[in-house]
């Protein structure tokens, strides 16, 4: 049976394309979803003039979450206090917003959530990441971004970006991204999770 649903952790795009966030989030999102739905609200002038966009990708935090759209936006919205959302603020949101200066591919881009940060996987293989950063786990200097309301890209530890990434990977505070057959990871390092033997945070992004 083919219910017309499809499911990421514990968020659900509907058969209308509409999203809805489950689990323990404090706010929840909701958005416009296929083209239909978006027609058929805008020609009862319900909808400002846009094109319509279908989130195809979600993934749901604990207290945010975040949406990868069909045409390469990313969209998120719940608790902002340490800039997780990356619109420039520190503004809690109960709608999406658009984080401004990432684009990525619906299908080959991704976007994945922390406990308090995000990063997104873009359309030229390269991560930008967001967010608390008291770990490193935005993969940039804990002395020069404390916290990150934007995207900044990760660099490796010669200050390279990183390229050629195929998937992200997002724990509570680190961050890993693959290389293949080369795997990198930053943040915490409390439990060596960034793969370091020594050091209790990885800043910039380190071959494990």
């Amino acid at each position: 049976i083919d219910s017309g649903m499809t499911i990421s952790e514990a968020g659900v795009i509907d058969s209308g394309g509409f999203v809805a966030d489950a689990g323990p989030n404090a706010v929840v999102g909701f958005d416009v979803g296929t083209s239909t739905n978006c027609e058929w609200l805008y020609s009862r002038g319900w909808l400002s003039p846009r094109p319509c966009d279908d989130p195809v990708q979600i993934s749901p935090g604990k207290h945010h979450s975040c949406a990868l759209r069909d045409r390469g936006s990313v969209v998120c919205w719940g608790e902002n206090n340490e800039g997780q959302l990356g619109d420039g603020t520190n503004i809690n949101r109960i709608h999406p917003v658009t984080v401004p200066g990432v684009r990525t591919s619906s299908s080959s881009g991704s976007v994945k959530v922390g406990l308090h940060h995000t990063c997104v996987l873009d359309a030229a293989g390269t991560v930008w990441c967001w967010g608390k950063n008291d770990k490193g786990q935005v993969g940039a200097s804990l002395s020069t971004y404390p916290n990150v309301s934007y995207p900044v890209q990760v660099h490796d530890e010669n200050g390279d970006p990183l390229t050629g990434i195929t998937q992200i990977a997002l724990g509570r505070n680190h961050s890993c991204a693959l290389q293949a057959p080369n795997l990198y990871c930053w943040g915490d390092n409390e439990f060596r999770q960034s793969g370091r033997s020594t050091g209790l945070t990885v800043e910039a992004a380190q071959l494990v």
